[in-house]
Formats: structure tokens, sequence, C-alpha cells
């Protein structure tokens, strides 16, 4: 038989080229292809073969020449000494006969361009390039050892455990040129190096590429028996295609025999698309069922079908861990490699059931509780906001004011008669005789005006928002059954000269609900910020409030009221005591220098991580974008909008875009400082993150997050429903926030989910920030999540205290809750955190009833929708493919079989 005279290997009768290293045979007719075999140390060469260079040849004044090392298509390599730095190097000469070939050159230059961008343990360096006599020449590490494919030929197969250590530390060294962009093109056993420690390094970057400046002409260019179908045929090359090499060395380091034996070209490409395989196990009996699902999947003909990255690929080898390697190694794992450690398996059903029962469970009981503790449900919510709307407009055209081009509509919340009556009620009931009647703690405003309204802000149209200085707007107030609070109207700007002696004021008293037979006149006291000739002012008893006496204040413009508001009690003595303490601006000031700072280091340490290449850049884009992309989402649902001003609408439109890249740049400052250094020190807490930036949303581990962030969740609803209950008992104030947002339709509510997503991540971040930090001061994990439990502890122990609270009551309460929320950091990461502060920002802000028939029964609806439909989907995802009972129909199939 007939043995390739460049690297030994047998021969097939007729066969045109060597398949194991690509060489074309004399007589035959070259492949479309290049290949290239360079063993930098070999052990054993037979063979004497003619030299270039003599030993003890002095190079470059630098490098003397101990012996030839090997030759291949693309030159020869030398053994050398370095004479400067003293130590050994391995120089790769261009055959002479390229003198002269600018496409050898090029491809020559480009090897050094592409394999000094690649640092790993696993990758073989590549120092320099020079010339000498007018041959290009580079220097590179020299491997004391042999190539695995003179290995193989020695002992015919690796032991299973060290072709498993050999296969994930090829996986580790490809991975690092994957991810600087670059393509091997040229994996197989003969550039595979073992040094005399027995440590790998993947050798001969001589063919690879850049990916993104692959030519079509170039797609061909490799060794054929190492190449994948598409390869072959010239349609692609991607990291798959490495991957399918990297399979075909796999195979042959297990079982010690090649995967396919072919003779010509057509015929590997043909066992290449109908992957005619022998299973490892068939050949060799130890090979690890793992192992032998790894390397089918590298061969699998579809490139869509083999493993996404080397990283995965390395995850699915029996105790790889490539996270671990890479942490112990002092490096700084990518994203790729933290996505692709820890398991992909499909979580136990074990934990997943009762994990989604007491979620159902949970909320359940939530929903009913907080049904009963949420103080708008003791509120009379007969009217849903359109029927005030309409008495509104009622109001307004019976004092005689013209409808108006444009309008807008709200609830707000006010507070004030808590803090006035110093009222203990310790009962449920008491709250409920004690909402019966006015005032409450809820008002229905509504405004026109003669011209299209905008915000000054990104924020939609208030009471206040614009400011009321265009003639003709006016505004109202009215409570929950339409009775008149609050009118103020802006005159016309041109007046008809003569003042009016009266104003109808009986109008006004009975619009209100009040008789104005019972009020007696006193001097009018407020300040009357619209134009008026004629100032009144009463007070007396206000109709169906038990012993509270009100002072109503008017105005009016030309016999027309400008001005109508009653006034509470606690409203006057509060009027002149709005002014804010020392303490409060000195806070304000301090705050504010606090953000300042951060982001003055964030921007810093993001521009240390971006010049190092740390950063990982495409996830802070996709997050920020996201994150972007919801904060307009929700200003889109919950903005007041008026086309019929197309300049106004735009410039609202476009300073809420310019909001959002503002925060988009500020959180993508943020990520690019943090997730570096996390990623570094705590890799595990960014498992599920980095796969869902990645797309794998439909992992395993993403489902099982989304469960167990939902079921602490559930934990925090409920303890926060004992603690308002204990509020409630102890005589503090109902100072809950309504949901007014919620109250007034689907589109606020879907817009307040959507900003439930965007808090909930910002959140988790903050949370983790200040863990992070704490950990990175402290040294100590369990000392950091002590104080990270005290420090948000104390926060909640403070407004415990200020309901009325003796201090070790909440102190528990909020100690067992962030204590909850610090396990769920650590143990599971932010993605689980985030979803479960979305679970609890939507249950504490959205109106829960019992009652679904009523109009504001929506709320409910759509939060216990929103989470049961979540903890389903996680809880699907958590099967990882498998049906909830039973084993799946393919494997019920194969072992029929």
């Amino acid at each position: 038989m007939r043995h390739c005279g460049n690297c030994s290997a047998d021969l097939p009768s007729g066969s045109q080229f060597c398949l194991r290293c690509g060489s074309a045979l004399n007589g035959g007719t070259p492949l479309e292809t290049v290949a290239m075999t360079m063993t930098m140390a070999t052990v054993s060469r037979p063979k004497q073969l003619p030299h270039r260079f003599d030993p003890g040849s002095l190079i470059a004044s630098r490098y003397r020449i101990v012996s030839r090392l090997g030759k291949g298509g693309m030159g020869e390599v030398f053994r050398a000494d370095d004479i400067v730095l003293g130590q050994p190097v391995a120089l790769k000469f261009l055959p002479e006969s390229a003198r002269g070939n600018l496409d050898l050159l090029t491809r020559f230059y480009d090897e050094v361009r592409i394999a000094r961008q690649i640092t790993h343990a696993n990758v073989c360096r590549v120092y320099d390039i020079g010339e000498v006599e007018g041959q290009p020449y580079l220097s590179m590490e020299y491997i004391d050892g042999e190539d695995l494919s003179s290995l193989l030929r020695r002992i015919g197969r690796l032991p299973s455990d060290k072709a498993t250590e050999f296969a994930r530390k090829m996986c580790a060294g490809l991975a690092a040129a994957h991810s600087k962009g670059v393509l091997h093109r040229d994996l197989k056993p003969g550039n595979i190096m073992i040094d005399g420690r027995g440590e790998l390094r993947i050798a001969d970057f001589g063919l690879a590429a850049l990916a993104s400046q692959l030519e079509e002409s170039e797609l061909r260019h490799g060794t054929p028996a190492y190449m994948a179908p598409e390869q072959l045929e010239g349609r692609e090359v991607s990291v798959q295609s490495d991957l399918y090499a990297l399979g075909l060395v796999f195979y042959e380091m297990f079982t010690g025999k090649p995967a396919h034996k072919a003779e010509t070209a057509a015929e590997i490409l043909k066992l290449r698309k109908e992957s005619t395989l022998s299973d490892p196990s068939s050949l060799v009996s130890d090979v690890d069922p793992s192992v032998e699902r790894a390397i089918k999947q590298c061969l699998d003909p579809d490139p869509r079908k083999r493993p996404a990255s080397a990283l995965a690929l390395a995850a699915s080898l029996p105790g790889g861990d490539p996270l671990a390697a890479a942490l112990a190694a002092g490096e700084v794992p990518s994203p790729e490699l933290v996505a692709a450690s820890g398991s992909s398996e499909a979580i136990p059903r074990k934990f997943t059931i009762p994990a989604l029962a007491g979620v159902f469970i949970g909320l359940v009981i939530v929903a009913a509780a907080l049904a009963h503790l949420q103080r708008v449900n003791f509120l009379p919510l007969e009217n849903p906001p359109e029927v005030l709307t309409s008495r509104a407009r009622d109001i307004l055209r019976d004092l005689g004011f013209e409808p108006g081009a444009d309008s807008a509509s709200g609830l707000d919340q006010v507070d004030q008669k808590a803090r006035y009556t110093q009222r203990k009620i310790t009962d449920l009931a008491a709250w409920t005789e004690e909402y019966k009647n006015p005032p409450w703690p809820l008002e229905f405003w509504y405004r026109e005006s003669p011209q299209p309204m905008f915000s000054t802000t990104d924020d939609a149209v208030s009471l206040t928002n614009p400011p009321q200085d265009v003639p003709g707007m006016k505004s109202i107030v009215v409570d929950l059954r339409g009775k008149l609070l609050r009118l103020v109207a802006t005159p016309p700007a041109r007046g008809k000269g003569k003042v009016e002696a009266t104003a109808d004021w009986g109008a006004l008293f009975r619009s209100a609900g009040l008789d104005l037979s019972q009020f007696k006149e006193v001097p009018p006291r407020w300040t009357v910020t619209a134009q008026s000739d004629i100032r009144k002012a009463w007070s007396g008893p206000y109709a169906g409030a038990k012993n509270v006496e009100v002072r109503v204040e008017a105005a009016a413009f030309e016999g027309k009221p400008v001005y109508f508001e009653v006034l509470w009690p606690w409203q006057v003595q509060e009027a002149s005591g709005n002014q804010s303490s020392l303490f409060d601006r000195v806070y304000k000031i301090a705050f504010s220098s606090l953000i300042l700072i951060i982001l003055i280091a964030a921007i810093l340490v993001a521009r240390y991580n971006w010049k190092a290449g740390r950063g990982d850049r495409r996830g802070a884009l996709r997050v920020g974008a996201f994150l972007a992309a919801l904060y307009v989402a929700g200003w889109t649902l919950g903005t007041h909008h008026n086309f019929s001003d197309f300049d106004g609408e735009l410039g609202m439109i476009g300073r809420a875009i310019a909001n959002a890249l503002f925060a988009m740049a500020v959180f993508w400052t943020l990520y690019l400082a943090l997730e570096p250094w996390v990623r570094r020190y705590w890799p595990q807490s960014l498992v599920t993150w980095s796969r869902i930036l990645q797309g794998k949303w439909r992992d395993p581990m993403v489902g099982r997050d989304i469960l167990y962030g939902l079921f602490a969740s559930v934990i925090y609803l409920g303890a926060i429903c004992l603690y308002i209950y204990a509020i409630i008992r102890q005589g503090g104030g109902l100072d809950d926030d309504l949901g007014v947002a919620n109250l007034m339709g689907f589109n606020w509510v879907l817009g307040r989910l959507l900003g439930g997503v965007r808090l909930s991540i910002s959140g988790a971040v903050q949370f983790f920030l200040v863990l992070f930090l704490l950990r990175a001061i402290l040294r100590r994990q369990w000392l950091a999540g002590l104080i990270f439990v005290a420090l948000w502890t104390a926060e909640g122990t403070s407004n415990g205290i200020h309901n009325g609270f003796v201090w070790y009551y909440p102190a528990l309460l909020f100690g067992a809750i962030y204590s909850t929320l610090l396990v769920l950091l650590i143990r599971y990461g932010v993605f689980a955190t985030a979803v479960a502060l979305f679970a609890i920002d939507t249950g504490i802000n959205l109106v829960f009833t019992t009652n679904f028939s009523a109009w504001y029964g929506l709320s409910s609806w759509v939060m216990l929708a929103v989470i049961a439909g979540l903890a389903l989907f996680g809880f699907k995802l958590s099967l990882g493919g498998r049906p909830l009972l039973g084993v799946p129909v393919a494997a019920r199939a194969a072992a029929a079989q």
C-alpha cells in the first residue's frame, strides 16, 4: 500500500490526494482546497528531510537553528533558540517556491495578524514576524512534544478520561478563537499539539480567517477529510463547520479510528450528507453516553442542529465545568462561557410541581387577602371614570362654559385627612364605616382647553401639567359621586370691559351638593391665580360629612365664575406648612451628588472595561434597547395624544425618545461598568441572564427561575398582607397606593405592567449592585449578605415605626422578607430576582377585588392572568420538552425498538 510522503498516512488505491493532510499526490489532480500540516515538534519522524538551514545557523542575528521539525503545504517549521530572550521557539518559513506569490504572502501575514488576537492556555502562541534572505518567517511558541495524529498512530486511541480532558481543552481553545470572530478551518489531529507535560494546544492558524472577512473563493480551503459537508460544497463556513471538524477529531480520539473512510472527495461528501456513522459505543465499550451524544450532534449534516458554540459543546461533556476552569485559571469568563455553564437538562418535577402549586395557592390567598385589605375596596366606587367625566362636563355646561377642543381626565390620591385626625381605627369594619361618607382619599379631575394640550415633560397630561395659562382653559375636580370640589377657569384674553355686580354662586353650591343658605359669608383669604373682579368666601357644614365644617372660596370675572374650592379643615391648617425642611434640602443635595459621583465612576470604569475588551457590549446594548422600548411603549399607552397639532405631538414624541435614549445610555454605561466584574467574581448569578441575552429563552433554567421567582414573590406578598393587617390592628393609617393609574382603563393597566417589567430589571440590578459592592468591600459573602439584609430591613423598619409599631415587629417582618430576596439573589441570580420584583410590584400596585363584575375588576383579572400565565410558561420551559407525565414519544419509540 502507498503512503503519503508528507504525513505517512496509508493511501487507498486510486486516491489523488491524502485524506488525512490533503496533500496532492504525484500524477493526481489537486483538489480545489488548500491543505496544510504543521507539526511543530514530533518525536517520531523516521525520514531525513533536506534542510533549508543547517543546525547552528544564526538567523536575523537572534535565532539559532536547532533542527527542522516538519514541512507542509505552506512551509517549513524549525526549532530554534532565541538567544536574546534565552528560550526555545518555533520558526515557520514559507516554501521557497512561494517567493513572489502574493496570495501566499498575504495568507502568511494574515496568520500572524489573526493568531496574535487569541490568547489562551490551549492555543499555540504566535510571537512575531520577520524576514531573512527575502523569505518571511514567523516565530511562535515551541511545543516540546508531538501532535495528536502522531500520538494516535502510536497508541491507537486515548483512555476515555484523558480523551475527555483533551476534548474539554480543545473546546476551550476553539472558543477563545471564536470569541474573537476567528474560524480555524483546519482542525485535525495533526494541528493539535501535546507537550511533554501532557498539556494540549491548538496550533496552525494558517487557514484561519475572520468570519466577517471570509471571501466566497476561500470557503473550500481546508483538509478534505476534516471538512463539514457545507464546506466541501463551498456553501458556507461557520462556527458549526469548526465544530464538525472537532467532532471528527473527538471520534478519532475516543475510538482510534476515523469516522468516515473514503477514497474520493465525492465519497466523503456522500458519507457526510448521509451521516453514515458507526456509533462510538459500538467500537469502544467505555465511551460515555454523553460523549457519544456530543459527537453525533457535532457530526449532524445540518449545521443548525450542531452545538451552538464550543462552550456549549464543552458543557455537554461529562464532568466538564468550563466556568470553574476559567475561574481557576484567573480568567474573566466570557458571556458565552457563562451561558454555557450549568445544566441544560430539564428540572426534576419533584421541584417544579410543588413550586407551581405554591404559586397558584399563594396567588389565590394573596388576591383574596388584598381584596379585603386594600383601601380602594372600602371606597364607594360605583361610578367609573366615564361617568365622572360626563358629570364634570355637565357641571361646566350648567355654569355656562363652552366645550373645549381638547380634554383630559384622571384620578388623584389625597391623604391629608389621616394626618389631621390622628384617629386610631383597629378594625376593618370600622375602616369600611369611615369611608362611607366624604371626604375620600380619591378625587377625579377633568380639564378642557381651546387648543391641544401637551405635557411639558414626557409624562401624561395632569391637573397641573401643562400649566393652566391659556385663555379659555378650565379644570374641575369632583369627588367619587360627582360633586364639585374645585373649579379653576382662565378668563378670556379680552374681557367685556365692565364689572358685573354678582355671580350665580348658588349654581356652584348646587354642583357641590351644598346648601348656600346654611353657610355664612366670611372674608376671603385664599389667593386666586386667575384674573377676577369679585371674591367671596363662606363657611358651614359639609352635607354628608359628620361634624365637619368646610370653608368655601370663590371668585368671578365679569359675572362668570373663575374659581371655586371646597377647603377641608386639614387643608386650611396645612396651607402654610409645605416648605421643605433643611434636612430635606440637604438630603436632596447629598443624594443628587451621590448619583452624580456614581455615574462619573461608572463612566470611567466602563471606559476601562471597554478598552480592556471585557465588557459585554452586545448584552448591554440588548438590555438597554429593551428597556428603552419598554419605556416608549409604556409612554405611548399612558400619555395624552392629540394629532390635530402634529408639531406638538411630534415634539412630545421626540422628548420621549430622547428620554428613552438617555435612560438607555445610562443603563448601558452602568452595565458595562458592573457586569464584567460580576462575571469575574460571581458568574453563577448571571447564567440564566446570559442565556436569555443570547436568545436561549426556552432553556429549562429560564423556566426554573421564573417559577422560583414567582414563588418568592407570593411569599413576599403574603408577608406584606400580614404587615398591612397588623398596621390596622395597631391603629395605624392605611397609606398604601390606591392604584389610581390602574383604575383608568386597559391602556393604563397595560402601560403599568410594561413599566413594572422595566422597573423590575433596574430594581434587580440595583439590589445586585448593592450586594456586589458590599461583597467586594467586606470580602465575605455571609457578611455582605448580613449587611444587605440589615440595610433594607432598617429602611422598612423606619416606615413601620412611623405607622405606630414597636420597632421589633417590622424588623422581624422585613428581615424575613429581605432574607428571602437575598437567598433568591445569591442562589438563582439576577433574572429570578427581576421576576420576583415584577410580581411583587404588580401585586402591590394593582387593584384587587373579589367582585370581578365591578368596572375596575379588569385590574384583578389582568394581574391574576399575567402571574398565572408566567407560572405556567415557566413550568413548561422547566420540563425541557418532556411531557408532564410519562416519557417522550421519541423515547418510547426508541425503547420499543
